[in-house]
């Protein structure tokens, strides 16, 4: 035991849990072996077999062992291992009072994962009023508060959470959407190009960015952003289609057809780019690529009777 102590706190951990069997084979019914065990295997993420040994314990009525929560353990266990059903119902034993904040984190999420959202927005609450430096559960929150189509209080929390920590871009991503969500597009393009400072290879927020700045009609803006990752290769198939939109909208028609032509293998079951693409390139005088695109959105949207028009014109 004193070996496994001294291995587990140089991390060696392998070399821990072996010097542990082999004490547990000698005394297999010794609980300070078996909680070293599973304290051991918590440590390592191996929850798992980490549950097997607490469960043991706790059926011979042991529920606290050196200051540890055995039940919280096995929750939290339980929620690492995406088992949140399990998990709920041993962190759900625990008053709120008694929790820490990991442990409350913890239940919070997940309730949100059992999208039992009421339960989770009342303890990510508790959790802010007990330690509003506790950064991880804005973003958690707001989602929840999403969820239940409350909107503006999201919002106003992922803003907050912003005032806590000023540095993560996936907060300011979803502060970005809630504000889009209110039509404050100006406020979120400041905070996804905020993001996009703070780390410049989340293709997720240049997407996000991008499609606002099309709708937003900043098409020169659109370019600029979406060439320097072309150039490093940093696609997403739909750059192709945004870089189409700015570049017909700038009138480099040229440039529009390359992209269209490049973002087609993405979106052929799109029938909005269907149609798109189709009428650029029939004004572009691409007949093929046009009579091709429009023949699978008339496939796909029948009772479109300008596009069956169209698609007419090419038979006759």
């Amino acid at each position: 035991m004193v070996q496994a102590d001294l291995y587990q706190t140089q991390e060696l951990f392998e070399v821990s849990r072996e010097k542990l069997l082999e004490a547990k084979k000698i005394e297999p019914d010794e609980d300070i072996i078996t909680f070293a065990l599973a304290e051991l295997f918590y440590t390592m993420g191996e929850y798992n077999k980490a549950i097997p040994q607490y469960l043991t314990l706790i059926k011979k009525g042991i529920m606290n062992l050196s200051s540890v929560n055995l039940v919280e353990r096995v929750g939290i266990s339980y929620a690492n291992d995406s088992n949140f059903e399990n998990a709920i119902g041993y962190l759900k034993q625990i008053k709120t009072v008694d929790m820490s904040s990991d442990v409350k984190f913890e239940t919070a999420f997940t309730y949100l994962q059992l999208k039992e959202y009421d339960q989770a927005i009342d303890i990510f609450k508790e959790l802010r009023d007990s330690d509003p430096q506790y950064a991880t559960l804005y973003p958690y929150l707001g989602q929840a508060l999403k969820a239940t189509n409350k909107i503006e209080d999201a919002y106003k929390v992922l803003q907050e959470g912003l005032s806590v920590d000023q540095y993560n871009e996936k907060l300011y991503l979803a502060t970005a959407r809630a504000a889009l969500k209110l039509s404050e597009t100006d406020d979120a393009l400041k905070y996804l190009q905020e993001g996009n400072k703070i780390d410049p290879d989340d293709i997720e927020i240049v997407l996000e960015l991008s499609n606002l700045l099309v709708f937003r009609e900043d098409f020169d803006d659109n370019v600029k952003l979406l060439n320097t990752y072309i150039e490093n290769h940093e696609l997403d198939p739909q750059f192709y289609w945004n870089l189409a939109i700015s570049y017909d909208k700038l009138d480099n028609l040229k440039l529009a057809h390359k992209n269209y032509l490049a973002a087609k293998p993405y979106f052929e079951d799109n029938a909005d780019f269907l149609k798109e693409a189709a009428l650029f390139f029939r004004e572009y005088g691409d007949k093929d690529n046009s009579y091709e695109l429009l023949s699978r959105y008339v496939k796909m949207q029948p009772n479109d009777e300008e596009a069956a028009f169209m698609l007419e014109e090419y038979l006759d």
